[in-house]
């Protein structure tokens, strides 16, 4: 969970990277959830929607996502 020092508990967040290239320059420290298996036109309007520092432009909202044991 995202959340910096000075937020007060109970209030973390969370934050996740639908990543599209193959070298995204994470470093181990960031935990591989999983990948897309359905939807890929859903990441690739995201994609369009990258600024040349690979963020959205515009707030990008994701309703539901389904994470299931492999």
């Amino acid at each position: 969970m995202a959340k910096t020092p000075s937020e007060p508990p109970g209030s973390a967040g969370s934050q996740f990277f639908v990543v599209t290239s193959h070298n995204a320059g994470f470093g181990a420290e960031y935990a591989l959830l999983g990948e897309v298996s359905e939807g890929y036109g859903t990441v690739a309007r995201i994609n369009k929607l990258a600024s040349p520092r690979e963020v959205p432009k515009q707030p990008v909202l994701i309703e539901k996502v389904t994470v299931e044991k492999g």
